[in-house]
Parts: C-alpha cells; sequence; structure tokens
C-alpha cells in the first residue's frame, strides 16, 4: 500500500507546519470526443452547404448563360435572315424602310420571337433585330450594316467574257459572273472575282493570272448589273458635239455633275471627243459609240466622263492620252478596247456583257468612284459588312 502511495501523482499542503503529501487525482476526458466529433460534423456541413450553394449559383449561371446565348442567335438569325431576303430581292428595300417606320418585321425562330427594322438608304443600311424570352421580356439586339455592291471597285466587270488583251496592263480589280476570265501576258494587280458555282480549277487558273499577294474571289450569285434609264439625263447635247465643257452648262450642272443625252458618238481618224472643265460629265448615248484608227475618247485632269449605253451592240473605243479619266457602262454590250495609237493610260472602270482587251500597250487603271457617281435608279445588290451589338 505505501509503494502505491509512494507512485501515485502527489500534491503538498501545509498543515500546522507540517507538509503533507496528497495524491493527485486524474480528470474525467470520456466527453470531449463527442465534442470533437459535434465540432467536424458542424464543419462539413458548413462546408457541404457551401458547395451546394456554389453549384447551384453556377448551375443557375449556366442556365442564365444558355438563355443569354440564344436570345442572341435568335436576334442574328432575324438580322441575317432579313439580309438574305434583300440580298435576293434588293429591289424591296424601299418597302421595307418605309414599313419599319411603322412598325417591326416580325418572326420566330427556336420559340423566341424576333422584331426586325431596316433603316438607312438604298447605298447603305441598317438591320436592327430585337429578340425575346418566350415570357416576353428582351433578351439580346444586334444590329447588321449591309453596302451596296461597288461594281466601281472594278477596273473591269463583264457579265460574261472577259478577253484582257495580250499587252494590257491591268491596275485595279476584275471580276466576271462568268467562272473563266482569258488573261494576257500581264498578270493582275488586284484582286479577281469570278462567278458562283466555279470549280477549283477555275480559281487555280484565275490565280495564276494575278500578282502574288492578291486574291481570288468566288461570288455566292451574281452581281446585277442595272440598266441605266435615259429619263435621268434631262439635257440635250447636239449630235456631232465632239467638245463638251462644263463651264458652258453652268446652268444644268446638279452639284457639279452634267447629266445629258447625245445620240450617237462616232469619231474617226486623228479627231477627239473630249470632256473638260472640271466636275463630272454624265452622257446616255441612244447610239452608238465608236473611236476608231487613231481617234480618242479622253478628258482634261480636272474632268470625269461617264458614258452610259442600254444598246446591245459593241462600243468600240480607243483610250485618250495619260490624263484620261473614262468609265463607260454598258451593261448589254461588248466593249471592244481597241487602245489607238497613243498607248493611252485610262483611269476609270469599264462595266459590259463582255470585254475584249486590245494587243497594243494599253494601261487600265482602276478609278475611285463608287455607287453613288453612277447616274442610276437600280442597285446592283448588297453584302453584309458590319455585325455590332
Amino acid at each position: 500500500m505505501l509503494k502505491e502511495m509512494i507512485s501515485m501523482p502527489k500534491c503538498s499542503v501545509e498543515i500546522g507546519g507540517i507538509i503533507v503529501l496528497k495524491p493527485k487525482l486524474k480528470k474525467n476526458r470520456n466527453g470531449s470526443a463527442l465534442v470533437f466529433v459535434l465540432i467536424v460534423l458542424l464543419v462539413m456541413s458548413i462546408l457541404g452547404a457551401s458547395v451546394l450553394s456554389l453549384s447551384v449559383s453556377e448551375n443557375r449561371q449556366a442556365v442564365l448563360q444558355e438563355s443569354a446565348m440564344r436570345g442572341y442567335y435568335s436576334a442574328r438569325a432575324g438580322a441575317d435572315a432579313m439580309a438574305s431576303h434583300l440580298i435576293s430581292n434588293p429591289n424591296e428595300l424601299d418597302n421595307l424602310i418605309e414599313k419599319s417606320k411603322v412598325g417591326p418585321t416580325t418572326g420566330s425562330i427556336d420559340g423566341r420571337d424576333f422584331e426586325v427594322y431596316v433603316t438607312g438608304t438604298e447605298h447603305e443600311f441598317i438591320i436592327e433585330s430585337i429578340s425575346y424570352n418566350p415570357d416576353g421580356l428582351e433578351a439580346s439586339r444586334t444590329y447588321l450594316t449591309m453596302k451596296e455592291v461597288n461594281l466601281l471597285d472594278h477596273a473591269i466587270f463583264a457579265d460574261e467574257i472577259i478577253n484582257v488583251g495580250n499587252n494590257a496592263l491591268i491596275n485595279g480589280n476584275i471580276g466576271t459572273n462568268s467562272n473563266h476570265i482569258n488573261f494576257g501576258h500581264n498578270k493582275i494587280n488586284g484582286n479577281i472575282t469570278i462567278g458562283a458555282g466555279s470549280t477549283t480549277e477555275d480559281i487555280e487558273t484565275a490565280k495564276t493570272g494575278m500578282v502574288d499577294g492578291f486574291v481570288v474571289n468566288e461570288l455566292a450569285s451574281p452581281l446585277i448589273i442595272p440598266i441605266p434609264d435615259p429619263d435621268k439625263f434631262p439635257v440635250v447635247i447636239h449630235d456631232g458635239t465632239t467638245n463638251i465643257n462644263t463651264n458652258d452648262y453652268s446652268d444644268e450642272l446638279d452639284d457639279g455633275r452634267l447629266y445629258a443625252i447625245i445620240n450617237n458618238i462616232n469619231i474617226s481618224g486623228n479627231s477627239e471627243f473630249i470632256a473638260q472643265g472640271g466636275g463630272q460629265v454624265h452622257l446616255f448615248v441612244e447610239g452608238s459609240i465608236t473611236a476608231s484608227g487613231n481617234s480618242t475618247i479622253r478628258t482634261d485632269g480636272d474632268t470625269e466622263l461617264f458614258l452610259y449605253s442600254d444598246t446591245n451592240g459593241t462600243i468600240t473605243f480607243n483610250g485618250g492620252p495619260t490624263q484620261s479619266n473614262i468609265t463607260i457602262y454598258a451593261p448589254n454590250s461588248t466593249i471592244a478596247f481597241n487602245g489607238g495609237g497613243s498607248n493611252p493610260n485610262v483611269k476609270g472602270s469599264f462595266i459590259s456583257k463582255k470585254f475584249s482587251g486590245p494587243s497594243s500597250n494599253v494601261i487600265i487603271t482602276q478609278g475611285t468612284g463608287s455607287m453613288e457617281d453612277l447616274n442610276l435608279s437600280e442597285v446592283a445588290g448588297y453584302y453584309r459588312a458590319v455585325w455590332s451589338n
């Protein structure tokens, strides 16, 4: 017993000056494990609730993002459907612009309604499309800018065949609704556009006809070449006139432009037909256009000449000297560019049914005109330019 007491933990107490040793009793720790378990369960419950809350939040966010994406693509699909319609039916643009002033064109995609508005002009307009959620609230809004196809963005554009000519040098783009171009000795310093349905072989052939760094474009559908309207040329020029000076028509000018009609332009030998005085001269030629021999059709350095024709014949053209700024717009004609004896450098565009270039050393340089420079009632078509939100 004494040995056991000695081995027990002890503590001392002084009683009446005598130190008495007392055994130290052990504490009861039977409940500590339960407390620890409860704390662990509490922490795990909090973590579980947090994870569940995060999961629910992420799921809700995913649903919202999916709804937003559906709304965006519904709005975009509405705008794209309208764009496709106007590309195929460009003459309906004015009616749709007027309709949008009263109310939208409506439709539905994937169970979501959308509204489409069209605003702008025949040269550039905006399609606005608004989509709605199934609950009727606006989901998304998008804008598509449409621009008119610019036929003058070509040195040459032909509805059918282009024969460039053996020694002609083309500085600018050329294009055709056909899928084939007959190239000469010189490569094209510009892009080449060929018609819808062109084969891989057609595209590869076109690539061999242009300088490196340019591209071959394939049309999705043929470009429209509108027919000029003679009623839009009110001033009458006497037949046989070969010198038109805009200073002589100051009262007839429309913002620096003369719009006139003439029966024929037929010159030969060493004669010339010249437009001068500055600004633009737009001539609708009712009959033939012929410059044969060493004759030239030209301008001074300050004047641009636009010749229009709706005949089915051949326009025989000999260019002028370096100063010439000439565009020939003849959607039903064949333009036979003979070049003439002066090896001209002509700046402008040749738009026709067929184009036949010269064997002589001539240079055709693309001008900088837009479709607004052409005196036409109809448009050539539209393309999708810019998407925005």
